[in-house]
């Protein structure tokens, strides 16, 4: 018999990473062997949720079975005490019972804060491994170490770790408060979200900020604030937040990254969003924050409820 937990598999307050216990000796091993550990599957880039008799969404947990440590585990931390791991692949323990199985964006926008904060830190971790089985010195296998939080050269000993690019995203306004949107080439019409880009080597967020925008859409910014940040694994990312003031509003596009760009006051976007013309970002991300932050209040396109 598995428990299987969904919707309050989790007890309350945040996560404890606990990241002096990761280097344990049979950490691993410990954690499994507790019917009280929590485990999340991670399976093609999909986790188990369920709705539960309020409505309400989780991600669905299970107990340890057997054969989870051949899956690869990865121990994400504690959550009121218990030990919390995820786990690359499918047990097939969880099928039926009103469990679906959703993508990483869509599952992130429907959980709890905590549930939300397990499951970025599991699918970072999950992406990670996935892109990380060689040493990128001498081309060796690489072995998992410290709970899922380090990878080891097999040759040359060579200790690697999670990696996390940063990258900023901006919600530019002009004079008039207007809100600057632009479609990226790769996107389907309608798709629309605030400027984005990595931090080059050597370079500070707020200077990538201001780079960023005068290569994508030819205009020069000032007043550059942080606002927030987010972690978004996709595959590896921090995206650090701000907002800008436009000098200019004449727009140049760079037409190798930016397909269209447009200025919203807040009632052409409210407009445009309602009728389907606009998508945004969805909820999970910070670009449909700093949006809505500028809006003033949530904004509900076509088919999209608040929840």
């Amino acid at each position: 018999m598995v428990d299987v937990c969904g919707v309050s598999g989790l007890g309350p307050g945040g996560v404890d990473r606990c990241v002096g216990d990761r280097g344990v000796p049979g950490l691993v091993g410990e954690v499994l062997g507790d019917a009280g550990t929590r485990v999340l599957e991670v399976v093609d880039g999909c986790v188990p949720v369920v709705r539960g008799v309020g409505g309400g969404v989780g991600l669905v947990f299970r107990s340890p079975v057997v054969g989870d440590e051949g899956r690869g585990v990865l121990f994400v931390g504690r959550v009121a005490g218990v030990a919390v791991v995820a786990v690359c692949g499918g047990s097939g323990v969880l099928a039926g019972g009103g469990v679906s199985w959703l993508g990483v964006r869509e599952a992130g926008e429907l959980v709890g804060e905590v549930e939300r904060e397990v499951l970025l830190t599991a699918v970072a971790l999950v992406n990670w491994h996935e892109r990380s089985g060689f040493c990128c010195r001498c081309g060796a296998p690489t072995r998992v170490v410290s709970a899922g939080w380090v990878r080891v050269c097999s040759v040359e000993g060579v200790e690697f770790f999670p990696r996390t690019d940063p990258a900023v995203i901006v919600a530019v306004t002009d004079v008039r408060g207007r809100l600057l949107l632009a479609r990226n080439v790769g996107w389907e019409v309608g798709r629309r979200s605030l400027l984005a880009g990595f931090v080059d080597a050597g370079e500070g967020a707020s200077d990538a900020v201001v780079r960023e925008v005068a290569e994508e859409v030819g205009v020069r910014v000032r007043g550059v604030e942080f606002v927030a940040d987010q972690p978004w694994p996709f595959p590896g990312s921090l995206m650090l937040g701000f907002v800008a003031e436009a000098v200019d509003v004449g727009l140049c596009l760079d037409a190798s990254e930016i397909a269209q760009a447009q200025w919203y006051s807040r009632e052409e976007l409210r407009v445009a969003v309602g009728s389907g013309e606009v998508r945004l970002p969805g909820r999970l991300s910070i670009a449909r924050r700093l949006i809505e932050r500028w809006y003033g209040g949530p904004l509900v396109g076509v088919g999209e409820v608040l929840v």
